[in-house]
């Protein structure tokens, strides 16, 4: 007797699969077809690697000798992008640092090759130095002053 389930009315309909029954005959033609199957792969995969190892010897035939100039870099991405011309006067304003007021921290940290824990440390231990200027979040150093006010230091 065949078991029957009703099947719910948003269920696609699914075809019943069929079982087919493995005789014996049947086990060993599906053994040895297998065997087949994978001398067949096997003779398919050593045909592919000899032809990949003969086109790979013909390019190496075929590519031109080595030249000892390096080849030109790729051009900067920026070069293609059309710069704003506000933009192009930021850059062309930068000012050296030796020219500079203000500093931030890692500046004045590269300036005066003090490290920038360091200089954080120092900030933290005098918060109302004349040489200190705080622009929101951002502590910023007057360079001049800090300069002196290194110069008056014997240890920092």
């Amino acid at each position: 007797m065949a078991r029957t389930t009703k099947t719910p009315s948003y269920a696609p309909d699914i075809p019943e699969r069929k079982t087919i029954r493995k005789t014996a005959s049947s086990a060993q033609k599906s053994a040895t077809a297998k065997k087949a199957e994978a001398a067949q792969l096997e003779i398919e995969e050593t045909k592919a690697s000899t032809t990949d190892r003969a086109a790979a010897a013909k390019k190496k035939q075929s590519r031109p000798a080595k030249k000892a100039e390096r080849a030109p870099q790729k051009p900067i991405m920026s070069e293609y992008v059309e710069q704003k011309p506000e933009f192009i006067a930021l850059k062309q304003l930068q000012i050296p640092f030796y020219e500079r007021y203000l500093l931030t921290v890692e500046e004045t940290s590269a300036y005066f090759h003090i490290g920038s824990k360091k200089m954080y440390e120092m900030i933290h231990e005098n918060p109302e130095a004349p040489w200190l200027l705080l622009n929101g979040n951002r502590k910023m150093i007057k360079r001049e002053m800090f300069a002196r006010w290194i110069d008056q230091q014997t240890v920092i």
